[in-house]
This record gives structure tokens, sequence and C-alpha cells, in this order.
């Protein structure tokens, strides 16, 4: 997207090699930009998504993903996803902020959360993007939601949103189909400076168990996409167990961080020597 203005203009040819995912497979594009994926939607009351995985230096001009509603009958689905090229996240020199459990129920606390975004991540130095790990609401109302809308349009800077419990507790089997109806996909990844990130789902029992097993290969297929050596930094609401990072090193891959949440408190750990921060 050359200009920059979302939509996909004459002249502005696909980009190939770039991730793709329907939340399961991943895959990457054709030489002309194009993708193809095909699958059964359930009965569960948990939305599909298609997602682009952003590119080193590239940032987005459209969402980065398409939504499949559960509760619809159409067969077929176009989505496009543009990118404009991007000097700043090409640089292996960036920063980046974390936040977690704003748990807001009021308009009265809502408020000064807004600001408190607004503040923060207008913060000298400019940070790349901001990393939510969970918990955003206190029970995942679309009330709440609303009062979310307005928090994350006090950022200045993007936002990357993370699932917690507390999401989800409002729904009846609790869910994570209010925080997809609101936020978008609650697991998917993105590339930064040389870095890959990764949204993860830790609190499993909020996902059907279908759910449970695309996430479960989405994990696998995200990090076999990558080139050997890439650094890797994974978010969840729980910090990951440690078998989580023993299957990563037999497996090879670069985890050079896990960022988490659920505790409110800031603590720092590691697992075989990688950063857990909280």
């Amino acid at each position: 997207d050359r200009n920059g203005n979302g939509r996909r203009d004459a002249g502005e040819t696909g980009m190939p090699e770039v991730s793709v995912s329907d939340g399961q497979r991943v895959s990457r594009t054709d030489e002309d930009g194009s993708f193809r994926f095909e699958f059964a939607i359930t009965t569960d009351r948990h939305h599909r998504f298609v997602t682009a995985t952003r590119p080193n230096g590239f940032k987005p001009t459209t969402s980065y993903y398409g939504r499949i509603p559960f509760d619809e009958n159409t067969k077929e689905y176009e989505f496009k996803f543009g990118f404009v090229r991007d000097a700043a996240s090409a640089k292996p020199d960036f920063w980046f902020m974390a936040a977690s459990d704003s748990q807001f129920t009021t308009i009265e606390q809502m408020i000064p959360t807004a600001k408190d975004y607004a503040q923060l991540t207008s913060a000298p130095g400019d940070p790349a993007f901001m990393v939510t790990a969970g918990d955003l609401t206190m029970n995942g109302t679309m009330f709440e939601w609303d009062m979310y809308d307005y928090i994350r349009r006090s950022s200045k800077i993007p936002v990357y949103e993370g699932f917690g419990g507390h999401d989800g507790n409002f729904l009846k089997p609790r869910s994570t189909a209010n925080f997809e109806e609101r936020i978008g996909p609650p697991y998917y990844s993105w590339n930064y400076g040389g870095v890959h990130f990764m949204q993860i789902i830790s609190e499993t029992g909020y996902l059907p168990t279908a759910a449970q097993r695309r996430q479960y290969a989405w994990i696998q297929a995200d990090l076999e996409s990558l080139k050997p050596g890439t650094p890797v930094i994974a978010i969840s609401h729980y910090p990951l167990d440690a078998d989580w990072f023993d299957r990563r090193r037999k497996q090879n891959i670069n985890v050079i961080c896990q960022i988490g949440a659920h505790w409110h408190a800031v603590q720092a750990g590691s697992r075989h020597g990688v950063p857990v921060l909280i």
C-alpha cells in the first residue's frame, strides 16, 4: 500500500512471502500476494480469524485480521491486508511498553486508566508499541468493552491486546467470544525490528476444545515458519510453564523473553535463563 490509504490502488502489487494464518495453519503469500484457506466452521460460539503477520520494515494500513463470525452462513470471504514501508520497524534498536490487569468496571475507574494510557504512551524516546497481557476488563461485558474502546483510543501508539480470564468471565460458559467480537483474534503474531512477537492464550479453558487444539497447532506452525535464530518474545496472561520453554529449546527456537501478568505485581524470573517479566 505505497500511498498508505488503506486501499489497493492501480500499480500496487501484492506482497509475496508474508505469513498468513487461519488460526491453525500458517502459510506464505504467493508471488502476487494471494493466499487461500479452506476449513469448516463448528457450532462453537467462537469466531474464526484470518490474520496477516506484520513483516519487519512495514506497518499495517488496514486491520491485520479478518473475522469470520460463528453465526453466519456465508461460505466465502475475501480479506485484503495492506502494509506500507516503515523505517522504524526495520531497525533492531527499539523499545516497547507492557501493561495488564486494568480490571475496571465503572466509568470512574475507566477515566483515569484512559489518562494513564495517554500519558504513558506519550513517553519520550518514541516507544514502538504497547502490549497488554490480559484482564483488560473485570468481567468482559459489552459495557466494559465500550469503555475500553475509549481507553485504547487514548493511546498514542499501537496496542497489541492479549486475553485474560477476566475478559471472559461474564459469559456462560466462560469464553473469549466477547473479546473476539470487540478486540479481535485472541492469539496472533507480528514482527518488529527483527523480533517475532506472539500473543498466546494461557487460560485455555476459555477456548472450546476444538479451539484449544487450533491454538496448539498454530503455535507450532507459527514458530516453524520462522527463520532459524529469529528472536521470539511470547506474551500471555499467566506466565507459561517450564514445559513450554523445554519444548521450544528442543525445537531450537530462540525465545529471548516472556511477558506475563496476573499477579498484580512487578516481578522478574527466568526459565532456563530466559527472562520472564510480569
